[in-house]
């Protein structure tokens, strides 16, 4: 099943083509190379690991914005790392399936071998951001998530992927 859907998704080239928005504009800032460090870029070239991604994300939605842009930056400095994007709509019984919830989040990042061997999910946010989110201090909680969606934390994003990559099956 996962690899059908791989074989359906699209690739980020196409997956922005298809809006003209602002959507668009901020995601290709988001995923140029300027929002990571040298030592995060340098992690992803060195990667020996042959990886397929699946994302289910839509454009409109702020938290694929950020989150897709990491995978863009991921996929950019290695390319034995690749990454297929489908919408959620009409796929929310896979999503369900794939990640064993009850509630369809996006993104929902489904990380594989390159046998389509699942080796761990990615859903919606960084756990550094879903911390933040549960802050008692209400305004350390807007600045963040502020922060978050204008793509100051994409290397968290980055870090929980490759973590994910790393793992062994």
């Amino acid at each position: 099943m996962i690899k059908k859907l791989y074989n359906k998704g699209i690739k980020f080239e196409k997956f922005i083509l298809n809006d003209e928005s602002k959507h668009k504009e901020i995601m290709l800032k988001f995923s140029d190379n300027s929002s990571i460090d040298e030592g995060l870029k340098n992690e992803i070239e060195l990667l020996n690991i042959k990886t397929k991604i699946l994302v289910f994300g839509e454009l409109w939605c702020p938290d694929c914005t950020v989150n897709i842009s990491a995978l863009q930056i991921l996929s950019k400095f290695n390319k034995k790392i690749e990454f297929r994007i489908l919408p959620r709509n009409g796929f929310e019984n896979d999503i369900k399936e794939l990640t064993g919830l009850d509630e369809v989040k996006i993104p929902t990042i489904i990380v594989m071998n390159n046998t389509y061997k699942i080796k761990g999910q990615f859903i919606e946010r960084p756990q550094e951001i879903l911390e933040l989110e549960n802050e008692e201090n209400q305004v350390k909680r807007i600045v963040n998530m502020k922060e978050y969606r204008n793509g100051l934390y994409i290397g968290e994003t980055i870090k929980e992927i490759i973590e994910i990559i790393k793992r062994d099956l």
